[in-house]
């Protein structure tokens, strides 16, 4: 019953939402999120080789990239997290490389929280190894990933 839930969920968040990017990446995070309880392990996705992660939340501006968002502009931008405000867009980097993004419709899996800034507002990458998230499930559609 519980496999057949997840599918389902998975199937209806690739249906419903703008989902963009790698597939495994989100079907990764979906299953996640009904499989496990309360903790989000992105640094257990491993389809990739990368280091760092970036969380783009609502609002995000060219003022907020440092140097490796800025030469990656174009990927920002079609990722519609300048516009939307109902989106959130992951970016996985190995070294300077990005090598795997996915916006993810917040009324389902909302990242917004994880967005973090420096103390010069520029938008700040978590570690692999940092890249573990509590959870909670909101109702029957949305999670939310909070910081520790």
């Amino acid at each position: 019953m519980k496999k057949i839930l997840t599918i389902v969920f998975c199937l209806l968040l690739v249906a419903c939402g703008k989902q963009k990017g790698d597939s495994a990446l989100q079907t990764f995070v979906n299953t996640k999120l009904v499989k496990q309880k309360g903790t989000l392990r992105l640094s257990d996705f491993k389809e990739v080789k990368w280091d760092k992660l970036y969380v783009l939340g609502p609002y995000t501006n060219e003022k907020m990239y440092d140097a490796r968002l800025a030469t990656n502009k174009k990927a920002i931008i079609d990722s519609g997290v300048l516009t939307d405000d109902g989106v959130c867009y992951l970016m996985f980097f190995d070294g300077n490389n990005l090598v795997t993004s996915a916006v993810f419709e917040r009324r389902f899996v909302d990242f917004s929280y994880l967005t973090r800034f420096s103390h010069n507002m520029k938008i700040e990458p978590y570690d692999k190894d940092k890249a573990i998230f509590p959870f909670e499930k909101r109702n029957k559609l949305q999670y939310v990933i909070f910081q520790l």
